[in-house]
């Protein structure tokens, strides 16, 4: 994917910009898909301590 989305499509002068633009991406990549992630983890938590399973 960040072959195909990213570095496919743009042309850097250095390695050290390359390597700046590519993680600079990366972050905001996983900063748009984090806030989901937490809040399934919290309704995870949260069922866990209000509904336990009867084993």
């Amino acid at each position: 994917m960040l072959k195909v989305e990213y570095v496919h499509r743009h042309r850097f002068a250095t390695r050290a910009e390359a390597r700046l633009k590519i993680s600079t991406w990366i972050t905001q990549l996983l900063q748009h898909q984090a806030p989901p992630q937490r809040r399934r983890r919290a309704v995870t938590r949260h069922l866990r301590e209000h509904h336990p399973r009867s084993t």
